[in-house]
């Protein structure tokens, strides 16, 4: 179980060294309703080089923090026995590199102790879970739609 405090403290850690990056997956699922244990937290970043070479920057300089391996890396908050698992994508099932910039203009914004998260809108997270083919997705499919029904009889 990882707590808050080391998933802000990793959230802050990115929006200090000026990553942009919409969270998805589980995480995300979870904002809109869909409430389930998660193994990961999955984060799709904007792919210009200059976003890549701060996350290089930001794993190089908190080394002790990181243990990074292809597009996972293992995140650990000092002093604690706590870690999180970060999977990175710079395309996904529905969207491509080039469509971030347009996602990342229609995110959501979650807060967690004056935090700010930025989440795939529901209906880019629905078109992405749909996609995926996943069939362990079906039930957070039927949530996320039924979320995105109750939005539009509002």
């Amino acid at each position: 179980m990882v707590s808050n405090n080391t998933f802000i403290s990793f959230i802050n850690s990115l929006a200090n060294a000026g990553i942009q990056y919409v969270v998805l997956g589980g995480v995300a699922s979870a904002f809109y309703g869909h409430i389930q244990p998660v193994s990961k937290i999955d984060l799709w970043l904007a792919s210009q080089k200059e976003n890549v070479e701060k996350l290089n920057s930001l794993i190089q300089t908190d080394s002790d923090k990181y243990s990074f391996t292809a597009f996972q890396s293992i995140y650990r908050e000092p002093h604690t026995d706590e870690s999180l698992l970060i999977a990175f994508s710079f395309k996904l099932h529905a969207f491509e590199a080039s469509d971030f910039d347009l996602c990342y203009a229609r995110r959501e914004k979650a807060a967690i102790n004056n935090t700010i998260i930025p989440i795939l809108n529901l209906d880019d997270l629905l078109t992405e879970k749909i996609a995926s083919g996943d069939p362990k997705e079906e039930v957070a499919i039927r949530v996320l739609q039924n979320a995105q029904n109750i939005r539009q009889s509002l």
